[in-house]
Protein backbone atom coordinates (compact mmCIF):
# COMPACT_ATOMS: atom_id res chain seq x y z
CA UNK A 1 0.00 0.00 0.00
CA UNK A 2 1.08 3.34 -0.89
CA UNK A 3 2.51 5.99 2.27
CA UNK A 4 0.55 8.14 1.06
CA UNK A 5 -2.78 5.95 1.07
CA UNK A 6 -2.07 4.65 4.51
CA UNK A 7 -1.83 8.17 5.63
CA UNK A 8 -5.38 9.28 3.91
CA UNK A 9 -7.02 6.54 5.47
CA UNK A 10 -5.28 6.86 8.97
CA UNK A 11 -6.53 10.77 8.40
CA UNK A 12 -10.24 9.49 7.86
CA UNK A 13 -10.47 6.88 10.89
CA UNK A 14 -9.44 9.66 13.53
CA UNK A 15 -11.94 11.64 11.56
CA UNK A 16 -14.60 8.70 12.16
CA UNK A 17 -13.70 8.56 15.90
CA UNK A 18 -14.66 12.32 16.49
CA UNK A 19 -17.81 12.06 14.66
CA UNK A 20 -19.30 8.97 16.79
CA UNK A 21 -18.23 10.67 19.44
CA UNK A 22 -20.43 13.34 18.56
CA UNK A 23 -23.04 11.49 17.38
CA UNK A 24 -23.42 9.76 20.87
CA UNK A 25 -23.48 12.92 22.53
CA UNK A 26 -26.59 14.26 20.22
CA UNK A 27 -28.34 11.04 20.73
CA UNK A 28 -28.49 11.13 24.72
CA UNK A 29 -29.93 14.55 24.21
CA UNK A 30 -32.86 12.87 22.35
CA UNK A 31 -34.17 15.94 20.42
CA UNK A 32 -31.19 15.72 18.42
CA UNK A 33 -31.81 12.51 16.47
CA UNK A 34 -32.16 13.67 12.79
CA UNK A 35 -28.91 15.05 12.78
CA UNK A 36 -27.01 12.27 14.56
CA UNK A 37 -28.27 10.12 11.72
CA UNK A 38 -26.88 12.46 9.04
CA UNK A 39 -23.71 11.85 10.69
CA UNK A 40 -24.26 8.08 11.32
CA UNK A 41 -24.70 7.81 7.61
CA UNK A 42 -21.54 10.21 6.78
CA UNK A 43 -19.81 7.48 8.90
CA UNK A 44 -21.09 4.79 6.87
CA UNK A 45 -19.97 6.04 3.95
CA UNK A 46 -16.32 6.83 4.86
CA UNK A 47 -15.91 3.20 6.36
CA UNK A 48 -17.10 1.45 3.17
CA UNK A 49 -14.71 4.20 1.33
CA UNK A 50 -11.66 3.24 3.23
CA UNK A 51 -12.84 -0.41 2.91
CA UNK A 52 -12.57 -0.35 -0.94
CA UNK A 53 -9.53 1.64 -0.40
CA UNK A 54 -7.82 -1.44 0.86
CA UNK A 55 -9.30 -3.62 -1.05
CA UNK A 56 -8.33 -2.07 -4.17
CA UNK A 57 -4.42 -2.18 -2.80
CA UNK A 58 -4.06 -5.79 -0.81
CA UNK A 59 -7.22 -7.80 -2.42
CA UNK A 60 -10.01 -9.10 -0.54
CA UNK A 61 -9.80 -10.52 2.72
CA UNK A 62 -7.96 -8.68 4.95
CA UNK A 63 -8.94 -8.45 8.35
CA UNK A 64 -9.03 -4.59 8.52
CA UNK A 65 -11.94 -4.84 6.03
CA UNK A 66 -13.41 -7.39 8.01
CA UNK A 67 -13.37 -5.38 11.07
CA UNK A 68 -14.92 -2.00 8.85
CA UNK A 69 -17.76 -4.30 7.83
CA UNK A 70 -18.44 -5.30 11.57
CA UNK A 71 -18.11 -1.34 11.96
CA UNK A 72 -20.74 -0.61 9.43
CA UNK A 73 -22.94 -3.15 11.68
CA UNK A 74 -22.43 -1.02 15.00
CA UNK A 75 -23.32 2.37 13.33
CA UNK A 76 -26.97 0.77 12.14
CA UNK A 77 -27.29 -0.45 15.38
CA UNK A 78 -26.24 2.78 16.96
CA UNK A 79 -28.83 5.06 14.45
CA UNK A 80 -31.73 2.44 15.86
CA UNK A 81 -31.30 3.14 19.27
CA UNK A 82 -31.31 5.72 22.13
CA UNK A 83 -30.72 3.94 25.37
CA UNK A 84 -28.30 5.47 27.32
CA UNK A 85 -26.59 2.11 28.21
CA UNK A 86 -26.88 0.36 24.88
CA UNK A 87 -25.10 3.73 23.38
CA UNK A 88 -22.22 3.70 25.74
CA UNK A 89 -21.76 -0.44 24.63
CA UNK A 90 -21.85 0.66 21.25
CA UNK A 91 -19.71 3.44 21.43
CA UNK A 92 -17.04 0.78 23.11
CA UNK A 93 -17.33 -1.30 20.39
CA UNK A 94 -17.12 1.13 17.53
CA UNK A 95 -14.21 2.17 19.14
CA UNK A 96 -12.01 -1.31 19.60
CA UNK A 97 -13.17 -1.42 15.58
CA UNK A 98 -11.42 1.26 15.07
CA UNK A 99 -8.35 1.26 16.89
CA UNK A 100 -8.15 -2.68 15.46
CA UNK A 101 -8.40 -0.77 11.59
CA UNK A 102 -5.88 1.56 12.70
CA UNK A 103 -3.39 -1.14 14.02
CA UNK A 104 -3.94 -3.61 10.85
CA UNK A 105 -3.29 -0.51 8.57
CA UNK A 106 -0.13 0.91 10.29
CA UNK A 107 1.43 -2.49 11.03
CA UNK A 108 0.19 -5.39 9.09
CA UNK A 109 -0.69 -3.67 5.60
CA UNK A 110 2.85 -4.11 4.10
CA UNK A 111 4.17 -0.44 2.66
CA UNK A 112 5.28 0.06 -0.85
CA UNK A 113 8.37 1.75 -1.85
CA UNK A 114 8.62 5.49 -1.64
CA UNK A 115 8.36 6.57 -5.02
CA UNK A 116 11.56 9.09 -4.79
CA UNK A 117 10.66 11.80 -8.32
CA UNK A 118 14.26 13.51 -9.40
CA UNK A 119 13.31 16.18 -11.77
CA UNK A 120 16.37 18.50 -13.25
CA UNK A 121 16.23 20.11 -16.18
CA UNK A 122 19.60 20.79 -16.94
CA UNK A 123 22.07 18.15 -17.34
CA UNK A 124 25.30 20.00 -16.21
CA UNK A 125 23.68 20.55 -12.91
CA UNK A 126 22.78 16.41 -12.32
CA UNK A 127 25.89 16.59 -9.69
CA UNK A 128 23.84 18.35 -7.19
CA UNK A 129 20.93 15.77 -7.01
CA UNK A 130 23.63 12.83 -7.95
CA UNK A 131 24.54 11.49 -4.79
CA UNK A 132 21.06 11.59 -3.23
CA UNK A 133 19.60 9.56 -5.96
CA UNK A 134 22.53 7.03 -5.54
CA UNK A 135 20.89 6.82 -2.15
CA UNK A 136 17.58 6.17 -2.84
CA UNK A 137 18.04 3.77 -5.95
CA UNK A 138 19.80 1.49 -3.62
CA UNK A 139 17.45 1.68 -0.46
CA UNK A 140 15.11 -1.31 -1.03
CA UNK A 141 12.44 1.15 0.63
CA UNK A 142 12.74 3.64 -2.13
CA UNK A 143 11.51 3.20 -6.03
CA UNK A 144 13.49 5.99 -7.47
CA UNK A 145 12.65 8.23 -10.89
CA UNK A 146 15.16 10.45 -12.54
CA UNK A 147 12.51 12.88 -14.83
CA UNK A 148 14.84 15.17 -16.71
CA UNK A 149 12.45 17.81 -17.47
CA UNK A 150 11.80 20.70 -20.34
CA UNK A 151 12.88 24.31 -20.17
CA UNK A 152 12.92 27.32 -22.16
CA UNK A 153 15.17 29.57 -23.31
CA UNK A 154 13.96 33.46 -23.35
CA UNK A 155 14.77 36.61 -25.82
CA UNK A 156 15.67 39.80 -23.81
CA UNK A 157 11.07 40.75 -24.09
CA UNK A 158 11.28 37.94 -21.93
CA UNK A 159 9.59 35.68 -24.77
CA UNK A 160 9.97 31.85 -25.47
CA UNK A 161 13.04 30.37 -28.08
CA UNK A 162 13.99 27.97 -27.61
CA UNK A 163 12.13 24.52 -26.44
CA UNK A 164 14.76 22.57 -24.59
CA UNK A 165 15.30 19.29 -23.39
CA UNK A 166 18.24 17.57 -22.04
CA UNK A 167 17.39 13.91 -21.23
CA UNK A 168 20.13 12.72 -23.54
CA UNK A 169 22.87 14.07 -22.61
CA UNK A 170 22.98 12.28 -18.61
CA UNK A 171 25.31 9.90 -18.05
CA UNK A 172 24.66 6.63 -19.21
CA UNK A 173 24.79 4.72 -15.75
CA UNK A 174 21.38 7.00 -14.87
CA UNK A 175 18.17 5.68 -16.04
CA UNK A 176 16.15 7.89 -17.76
CA UNK A 177 12.20 8.36 -17.45
CA UNK A 178 10.92 10.33 -20.51
CA UNK A 179 8.55 13.12 -18.63
CA UNK A 180 6.12 12.41 -21.44
CA UNK A 181 5.51 8.87 -19.88
CA UNK A 182 5.34 10.08 -16.32
CA UNK A 183 2.18 11.06 -15.53
CA UNK A 184 2.82 13.20 -11.85
CA UNK A 185 -1.57 12.87 -11.74
CA UNK A 186 -0.82 9.27 -12.19
CA UNK A 187 1.76 8.78 -10.16
CA UNK A 188 1.25 10.79 -7.29
CA UNK A 189 5.31 10.72 -5.87
CA UNK A 190 5.94 10.76 -2.54
CA UNK A 191 8.83 12.90 -2.64
CA UNK A 192 10.15 15.08 -5.69
CA UNK A 193 13.62 16.80 -5.23
CA UNK A 194 14.17 19.75 -7.70
CA UNK A 195 16.74 22.28 -8.21
CA UNK A 196 15.40 24.75 -10.27
CA UNK A 197 14.36 27.67 -7.87
CA UNK A 198 13.29 30.31 -10.11
CA UNK A 199 10.40 28.88 -11.71
CA UNK A 200 9.26 31.58 -13.99
CA UNK A 201 11.14 34.36 -12.44
CA UNK A 202 14.40 33.62 -14.12
CA UNK A 203 15.26 36.38 -17.18
CA UNK A 204 16.81 33.43 -19.09
CA UNK A 205 15.52 29.88 -18.93
CA UNK A 206 12.06 28.71 -17.28
CA UNK A 207 10.81 25.37 -16.84
CA UNK A 208 7.80 24.49 -18.49
CA UNK A 209 5.05 25.82 -16.17
CA UNK A 210 3.72 22.50 -15.70
CA UNK A 211 6.94 21.75 -13.23
CA UNK A 212 6.70 25.05 -11.63
CA UNK A 213 7.18 24.37 -7.72
CA UNK A 214 3.40 25.74 -7.19
CA UNK A 215 1.81 23.01 -9.60
CA UNK A 216 4.40 20.14 -8.32
CA UNK A 217 3.21 20.85 -5.03
CA UNK A 218 -0.56 19.67 -5.97
CA UNK A 219 0.75 15.86 -6.70
CA UNK A 220 3.61 15.82 -3.85
CA UNK A 221 3.37 15.51 0.08
CA UNK A 222 7.35 16.30 0.36
CA UNK A 223 8.75 18.79 -2.04
CA UNK A 224 12.50 19.49 -1.46
CA UNK A 225 14.92 21.84 -3.43
CA UNK A 226 18.52 20.65 -3.66
CA UNK A 227 20.60 24.06 -4.22
CA UNK A 228 22.17 23.38 -8.00
CA UNK A 229 25.58 25.47 -6.77
CA UNK A 230 28.35 25.23 -4.02
CA UNK A 231 29.36 28.17 -2.00
CA UNK A 232 32.40 28.63 0.63
CA UNK A 233 31.83 30.42 3.99
CA UNK A 234 29.60 33.42 4.93
CA UNK A 235 25.84 33.73 3.98
CA UNK A 236 23.84 32.81 1.28
CA UNK A 237 24.05 35.36 -1.72
CA UNK A 238 21.39 38.17 -1.45
CA UNK A 239 19.77 37.13 -4.85
CA UNK A 240 19.42 33.15 -3.12
CA UNK A 241 17.82 34.80 -0.33
CA UNK A 242 13.79 34.57 -1.70
CA UNK A 243 12.98 32.56 -4.38
CA UNK A 244 9.42 30.73 -5.82
CA UNK A 245 10.03 27.87 -4.97
CA UNK A 246 10.71 28.73 -0.87
CA UNK A 247 7.57 29.07 -0.36
CA UNK A 248 6.10 25.57 -2.17
CA UNK A 249 8.95 22.98 -0.78
CA UNK A 250 8.90 21.39 1.96
CA UNK A 251 12.67 20.81 2.99
CA UNK A 252 15.30 23.00 1.62
CA UNK A 253 19.12 21.68 2.01
CA UNK A 254 21.23 24.26 2.47
CA UNK A 255 25.54 23.06 2.60
CA UNK A 256 25.77 24.69 6.36
CA UNK A 257 24.55 26.24 9.40
CA UNK A 258 26.10 30.13 8.05
CA UNK A 259 23.55 29.63 4.63
CA UNK A 260 20.92 28.58 7.38
CA UNK A 261 20.99 31.11 9.30
CA UNK A 262 20.61 33.48 6.48
CA UNK A 263 17.34 32.00 5.51
CA UNK A 264 15.24 31.76 8.99
CA UNK A 265 14.13 35.30 8.02
CA UNK A 266 12.78 34.13 4.99
CA UNK A 267 11.63 30.86 5.07
CA UNK A 268 9.94 29.13 8.62
CA UNK A 269 13.38 27.47 10.17
CA UNK A 270 11.58 23.92 10.24
CA UNK A 271 11.71 24.09 6.45
CA UNK A 272 16.06 24.46 6.11
CA UNK A 273 18.17 21.31 6.49
CA UNK A 274 21.58 21.36 6.68
CA UNK A 275 23.42 18.70 4.75
CA UNK A 276 26.46 19.55 2.62
CA UNK A 277 26.44 19.37 -0.46
CA UNK A 278 25.96 16.45 -3.11
CA UNK A 279 28.31 18.36 -5.31
CA UNK A 280 31.06 18.16 -3.16
CA UNK A 281 30.02 13.82 -2.81
CA UNK A 282 30.02 13.12 -6.39
CA UNK A 283 33.90 15.21 -6.27
CA UNK A 284 34.95 13.44 -4.28
CA UNK A 285 33.92 9.91 -5.61
CA UNK A 286 34.88 11.16 -8.93
CA UNK A 287 38.19 12.02 -7.53
CA UNK A 288 39.11 8.53 -6.30
CA UNK A 289 38.74 7.41 -10.08
CA UNK A 290 40.66 9.68 -11.73
CA UNK A 291 43.28 7.14 -13.34
CA UNK A 292 39.96 5.31 -14.81
CA UNK A 293 38.79 8.57 -15.68
CA UNK A 294 41.61 9.66 -17.35
CA UNK A 295 42.22 6.16 -19.49
CA UNK A 296 38.35 5.25 -20.58
CA UNK A 297 36.05 8.16 -20.19
CA UNK A 298 37.24 11.22 -21.55
CA UNK A 299 37.38 12.49 -25.27
CA UNK A 300 40.48 10.78 -27.48
CA UNK A 301 40.87 14.47 -28.03
CA UNK A 302 41.50 15.36 -24.77
CA UNK A 303 43.36 12.21 -23.48
CA UNK A 304 46.19 13.55 -26.20
CA UNK A 305 46.10 17.21 -25.79
CA UNK A 306 46.65 16.65 -21.94
CA UNK A 307 49.11 14.35 -22.20
CA UNK A 308 52.27 15.22 -20.53
CA UNK A 309 50.73 18.75 -19.87
CA UNK A 310 49.57 21.17 -16.97
CA UNK A 311 46.18 21.58 -17.99
CA UNK A 312 44.07 25.18 -16.97
CA UNK A 313 40.18 24.89 -16.48
CA UNK A 314 39.09 28.56 -18.04
CA UNK A 315 35.81 29.55 -16.76
CA UNK A 316 33.36 32.36 -17.47
CA UNK A 317 29.95 32.77 -15.54
CA UNK A 318 26.94 34.05 -16.73
CA UNK A 319 27.26 36.79 -13.57
CA UNK A 320 30.71 38.09 -14.90
CA UNK A 321 29.06 38.90 -18.08
CA UNK A 322 26.23 40.67 -17.26
CA UNK A 323 28.58 42.83 -14.95
CA UNK A 324 31.76 42.84 -17.44
CA UNK A 325 29.84 43.34 -20.68
CA UNK A 326 32.21 46.08 -21.80
CA UNK A 327 35.33 43.98 -21.46
CA UNK A 328 33.91 39.90 -21.67
CA UNK A 329 34.75 39.21 -25.85
CA UNK A 330 38.03 41.15 -25.39
CA UNK A 331 38.90 39.09 -22.19
CA UNK A 332 37.93 35.95 -23.82
CA UNK A 333 40.38 36.22 -26.70
CA UNK A 334 43.49 37.60 -24.50
CA UNK A 335 43.53 35.10 -21.96
CA UNK A 336 43.01 32.01 -25.00
CA UNK A 337 45.71 34.04 -26.81
CA UNK A 338 48.17 33.24 -23.73
CA UNK A 339 47.97 29.71 -24.14
CA UNK A 340 48.30 29.58 -27.55
CA UNK A 341 52.04 29.10 -28.17
CA UNK A 342 52.19 26.78 -24.83
CA UNK A 343 53.43 23.34 -25.80
CA UNK A 344 53.80 22.73 -21.36
CA UNK A 345 50.38 23.96 -20.83
CA UNK A 346 46.61 23.30 -22.39
CA UNK A 347 43.84 25.52 -21.81
CA UNK A 348 40.28 24.08 -21.22
CA UNK A 349 37.79 26.38 -21.93
CA UNK A 350 34.23 26.05 -19.94
CA UNK A 351 31.79 28.51 -20.77
CA UNK A 352 28.72 28.32 -18.17
CA UNK A 353 25.94 26.22 -19.52
CA UNK A 354 23.65 29.21 -19.95
CA UNK A 355 26.29 31.73 -21.36
CA UNK A 356 24.87 31.73 -24.91
CA UNK A 357 21.25 31.51 -23.75
CA UNK A 358 22.24 34.59 -21.93
CA UNK A 359 23.79 36.74 -24.24
CA UNK A 360 20.50 36.23 -26.93
CA UNK A 361 18.35 36.73 -23.86
CA UNK A 362 20.32 39.98 -22.56
CA UNK A 363 23.41 41.19 -24.57
CA UNK A 364 21.95 40.39 -27.78
CA UNK A 365 25.05 43.15 -29.44
CA UNK A 366 27.47 40.45 -28.10
CA UNK A 367 26.05 36.92 -29.61
CA UNK A 368 27.80 36.82 -32.67
CA UNK A 369 31.24 37.48 -31.82
CA UNK A 370 30.97 35.40 -29.10
CA UNK A 371 30.44 32.58 -31.12
CA UNK A 372 33.02 33.56 -33.98
CA UNK A 373 35.43 33.30 -31.25
CA UNK A 374 34.19 30.28 -29.91
CA UNK A 375 34.18 28.88 -33.65
CA UNK A 376 37.96 30.03 -34.34
CA UNK A 377 39.22 28.46 -30.94
CA UNK A 378 37.47 24.99 -32.18
CA UNK A 379 39.15 25.15 -35.36
CA UNK A 380 42.53 26.41 -34.01
CA UNK A 381 42.85 22.87 -32.21
CA UNK A 382 45.35 24.14 -29.34
CA UNK A 383 42.39 24.03 -26.88
CA UNK A 384 39.61 22.03 -25.52
CA UNK A 385 36.03 23.60 -25.56
CA UNK A 386 34.35 21.54 -22.80
CA UNK A 387 30.86 21.49 -23.56
CA UNK A 388 29.84 18.37 -21.94
CA UNK A 389 27.21 18.18 -19.14
CA UNK A 390 29.62 17.03 -16.65
CA UNK A 391 31.84 19.51 -14.98
CA UNK A 392 33.25 17.64 -12.45
CA UNK A 393 35.31 15.25 -14.68
CA UNK A 394 36.72 18.57 -15.96
CA UNK A 395 38.10 19.77 -12.29
CA UNK A 396 39.39 16.35 -11.76
CA UNK A 397 41.49 16.39 -15.23
CA UNK A 398 42.46 20.31 -14.68
CA UNK A 399 45.39 21.27 -12.43
CA UNK A 400 44.25 24.38 -11.59
CA UNK A 401 41.71 27.15 -12.24
CA UNK A 402 41.95 30.20 -13.86
CA UNK A 403 39.10 32.35 -13.95
CA UNK A 404 36.60 34.93 -11.79
CA UNK A 405 36.72 34.89 -8.05
CA UNK A 406 32.79 34.90 -8.21
CA UNK A 407 32.44 31.57 -9.78
CA UNK A 408 31.50 28.67 -7.47
CA UNK A 409 33.92 26.36 -9.65
CA UNK A 410 36.36 27.79 -7.29
CA UNK A 411 34.80 25.95 -4.41
CA UNK A 412 35.28 22.20 -6.73
CA UNK A 413 38.92 22.92 -6.67
CA UNK A 414 39.18 24.30 -2.89
CA UNK A 415 37.50 20.64 -2.08
CA UNK A 416 40.31 18.92 -4.20
CA UNK A 417 43.38 21.38 -2.54
CA UNK A 418 43.81 22.51 -6.20
CA UNK A 419 45.23 26.34 -6.85
CA UNK A 420 43.21 28.67 -8.14
CA UNK A 421 43.90 31.38 -10.62
CA UNK A 422 41.41 35.13 -10.78
CA UNK A 423 41.41 37.12 -13.48
CA UNK A 424 41.06 40.91 -13.87
CA UNK A 425 38.68 41.79 -16.68
CA UNK A 426 39.98 45.08 -17.13
CA UNK A 427 43.15 43.25 -18.50
CA UNK A 428 42.52 42.75 -22.02
CA UNK A 429 46.35 42.75 -23.59
CA UNK A 430 49.85 42.32 -22.83
CA UNK A 431 51.48 45.08 -20.99
CA UNK A 432 54.79 46.86 -22.58
CA UNK A 433 57.84 46.98 -20.60
CA UNK A 434 56.97 50.28 -19.98
CA UNK A 435 54.00 49.42 -18.14
CA UNK A 436 55.53 46.83 -16.55
CA UNK A 437 57.71 48.69 -15.11
CA UNK A 438 56.07 51.85 -14.23
CA UNK A 439 54.08 52.21 -10.42
CA UNK A 440 51.40 54.09 -10.34
CA UNK A 441 50.95 56.69 -7.29
CA UNK A 442 48.22 58.74 -6.52
CA UNK A 443 50.37 60.81 -3.63
CA UNK A 444 53.78 61.04 -2.48
CA UNK A 445 55.76 62.93 -0.17
CA UNK A 446 59.30 64.35 -0.53
CA UNK A 447 62.17 64.55 2.47
CA UNK A 448 65.62 65.40 1.77
CA UNK A 449 66.42 63.46 -2.15
CA UNK A 450 63.87 60.75 -1.16
CA UNK A 451 60.42 59.82 -1.85
CA UNK A 452 57.91 58.55 -0.14
CA UNK A 453 55.16 56.44 -1.49
CA UNK A 454 52.57 53.92 -2.00
CA UNK A 455 51.84 51.96 -5.29
CA UNK A 456 48.94 51.31 -6.31
CA UNK A 457 49.65 47.75 -7.50
CA UNK A 458 48.62 44.52 -6.64
CA UNK A 459 51.25 43.24 -3.90
CA UNK A 460 52.65 46.02 -3.47
CA UNK A 461 49.79 48.08 -1.65
CA UNK A 462 49.92 47.08 1.65
CA UNK A 463 53.35 49.18 2.13
CA UNK A 464 55.36 52.73 1.97
CA UNK A 465 58.17 52.61 -0.92
CA UNK A 466 61.49 55.01 -0.22
CA UNK A 467 62.74 55.42 -3.54
CA UNK A 468 66.38 57.55 -3.20
CA UNK A 469 66.33 60.05 -5.91
CA UNK A 470 70.12 60.05 -6.27
CA UNK A 471 70.89 56.42 -6.38
CA UNK A 472 67.41 55.09 -8.16
CA UNK A 473 67.29 52.57 -5.12
CA UNK A 474 63.62 51.57 -4.52
CA UNK A 475 62.92 49.73 -1.23
CA UNK A 476 60.26 49.00 1.89
CA UNK A 477 60.27 51.52 4.27
CA UNK A 478 57.34 50.45 6.26
CA UNK A 479 54.47 47.62 6.14
CA UNK A 480 51.32 48.82 7.10
CA UNK A 481 49.61 46.97 10.59
CA UNK A 482 46.26 45.84 9.73
CA UNK A 483 45.81 44.88 6.28
CA UNK A 484 45.09 41.88 4.81
CA UNK A 485 46.37 40.40 1.22
CA UNK A 486 43.42 40.32 -0.06
CA UNK A 487 42.51 44.09 0.37
CA UNK A 488 43.34 46.37 -2.27
CA UNK A 489 43.10 50.40 -0.95
CA UNK A 490 44.78 53.56 -2.53
CA UNK A 491 46.37 56.07 -0.13
CA UNK A 492 45.24 59.36 -1.56
CA UNK A 493 47.44 61.38 0.73
CA UNK A 494 50.83 60.77 1.91
CA UNK A 495 52.36 62.90 4.67
CA UNK A 496 54.72 62.68 7.71
CA UNK A 497 53.60 63.61 11.50
CA UNK A 498 56.41 64.12 13.93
Amino acid sequence: MRHKTKKEIICILDTLQKAQDKVVKLLRKGSYIGEANKVLVECQRCAIQVGESIEKSEGVGTKAVSVLEAYCEYLYLMSENTDRKSLLALKEQMDNALHQVKCEVQENLPADPLKVVFMPYKASMWDCMESVWEAADVDERCDAYVVPIPFYEKNQQGNTINDCYEGNSFPAYVPITDYRAFSLEEEQPDVIYIHNPFDGANYVTSVHPEYYSSNLKHFTDYLVYIPYYILGKGLLPQTHMNLPAYQYADKIIVQDDEKAESLKDYVPEEKIIVMGSPKVDRLLKLNRKKREIIENEIPEEWRRKIKGKKVILFNVSVSGILKNSKYTLDKIQYVISRFENRDDVVLIWRPHPLVEATLKSMRTEMYAKYIKIKKKFVRSGKGILDETGDVGVTVIVSDAYLGENSSSLIHYFGVLGKPVMFIDWKVVKEETEEERRALPVYDFYIENESVFFVPGKVGMEHYLYKLDLKTGDLCVDTKFPGTASYEIKDYLCINKYT
